[in-house]
């Protein structure tokens, strides 16, 4: 685990929270990060399946 010292909008860690379940900062950004990474491989997944259905083979640099 990596320590950092960042400034978080209050507001925006309130709904992550909520959203997540969680409670604390540490435990709702660990969650926060882990939700997007997640969700950007799903997202990545979709679209590489439609692109298979068509026919078209997705181009590696709109991941990056």
């Amino acid at each position: 685990m990596v320590k950092r010292l960042v400034e978080v909008d209050r507001e925006a860690l309130e709904e992550a929270a909520a959203f997540l379940g969680t409670s604390g900062v540490q435990e709702t950004v660990t969650a926060a990060l882990a939700e997007i990474a997640a969700l950007y491989l799903r997202v990545r997944a979709h679209e590489d399946e439609l692109a298979e259905r068509r026919g078209d083979h997705p181009v590696s640099e709109n991941y990056q």
